[in-house]
């Protein structure tokens, strides 16, 4: 979904949502109401009907786990939906949707990371910045992929359910390339093998 497609979180305002994006939500369903008036239709039926369709196309660029996680929502509400047919979808074994749901919390940890890390060092969610701020950048980036490393794995505060068990799950949703300098002796091993 746009992001101007709903009520935007800001806590600074008296009702704790952003007065604008109020606006421009019903300026859209205005807009889809008088011009695509099919499309209004169907934006009022259950959203479990169109979920699948919220992620199917972003498959190459975040992966399938959201994909999937959609899918098993829809097989989960398939008869709850009124839908007669049975469910193309096979619903997983309790196995594979632990994986599932690992799969997916490491999914939002990846994206809430590269979120996070594009607004402190200023640069684009893909990782490019301006050549004249490039080397203050390196240090930047170096230095908070210390931090991140150091708070992660040097707390008493352990969670199973963290997507972030290792350095190694760390380096595989960190979202810009590391130097070889900023990585663990075990992982400098493994990066110097052909």
């Amino acid at each position: 979904m746009p992001d101007f497609a709903g009520l935007t979180p800001d806590s600074s305002y008296k009702d704790g949502w952003e007065p604008k994006s109020g606006a421009c939500a019903k300026a859209r369903d205005t807009t889809i109401q008088a011009f695509v008036p099919k499309l209004s239709v169907a934006r009022r039926t259950d959203e479990a009907y169109y979920w699948p369709f919220q992620y199917f196309h972003l498959t190459w660029e975040d992966g399938a786990a959201a994909f999937h996680e959609e899918l098993i929502q829809t097989a989960r509400l398939w008869t709850e939906l009124g839908l007669t047919a049975p469910c193309p979808y096979p619903f997983p074994s309790s196995d594979e949707y632990a994986v599932q749901k690992k799969d997916c919390r490491q999914f939002e940890a990846s994206h809430q990371l590269t979120d996070t890390m594009s607004k402190l060092l200023n640069t684009a969610t893909d990782g490019w910045a301006p050549a004249d701020d490039w080397e203050k950048l390196q240090i930047a980036h170096k230095e908070l992929h210390e931090s991140v490393v150091q708070k992660t794995y040097n707390t008493e505060d352990f969670d199973e359910y963290d997507p972030l068990q290792s350095e190694d799950d760390l380096r595989e949703i960190w979202p810009f390339d590391l130097e070889r300098d900023q990585l663990s002796e075990e992982n400098k091993k493994k990066a110097d093998v052909p």
